[in-house]
């Protein structure tokens, strides 16, 4: 895989976006929550993003 060349500081958003992401499907895998996309915004609005 090819590296892309970024900041530290969009490094860090994306990681945090993909851990928010995970987190959104492991509520619906297993059952906490129904819509994902309302998951998400859960999810945002808790860390403030």
């Amino acid at each position: 895989m090819k590296d892309i060349p970024m900041t530290d500081f969009e490094a860090e958003r994306q990681y945090e976006e993909a851990s928010l992401l995970n987190e959104a499907l492991e509520d619906v895998k297993e059952g906490r929550v129904l819509d994902g996309k309302e998951a998400l915004l859960q999810l945002k609005e808790k860390y403030n993003l």
